[in-house]
């Protein structure tokens, strides 16, 4: 999904878009999270979807807080290009994120709950042969 180095570089870019300090704090913690999504029990995945390997990276993100500063904002920005990875866009106002990413942050919300956030709040993005984009339905696959 994204290697430490990639995060960081990610949070460096968002860090100073926003003025906040850039770098890691906790290295263990930002390698656990990032690990979190491919965890397993007697050999089957946790977070079998695509959908749920965002959740809990995005949950993990924010309640280990791993980097210097903007935690919240570069675990967004993860999720996001993570989904574009595999297709999606996510589609959410700052409204509808806030309560979301407090909920996350203070450990009242579920992966299953921020995965079904995730799928309500995504579309799927199809590129024809022309280069551009068009909008295929909202949240489907997973």
């Amino acid at each position: 999904m994204i290697l430490p180095h990639e995060a960081e570089a990610v949070q460096k870019v968002v860090a100073e878009a926003f003025g906040d300090p850039a770098g890691v704090r906790d290295p263990a913690a930002l390698r656990e999270a990032l690990a979190r999504p491919f965890a397993t029990q007697n050999g089957i995945p946790v977070y079998p979807t695509h959908f749920a390997k965002v959740s809990a990276l995005f949950q993990s993100l924010l309640e280990k807080r791993p980097f210097a500063g903007a935690n919240r904002r570069t675990a967004l920005v993860i999720a996001a290009l993570l989904l574009e990875q595999k297709g999606y866009r996510l589609k959410a106002t700052a409204g509808q994120l806030k309560p979301l990413l407090v909920g996350m942050e203070l450990g009242f919300t579920t992966w299953h709950r921020v995965s079904a956030w995730i799928k309500a709040h995504t579309e799927r993005v199809t590129r024809p042969r022309g280069g551009s984009s068009h909008r295929e339905g909202v949240g489907a696959g997973g």
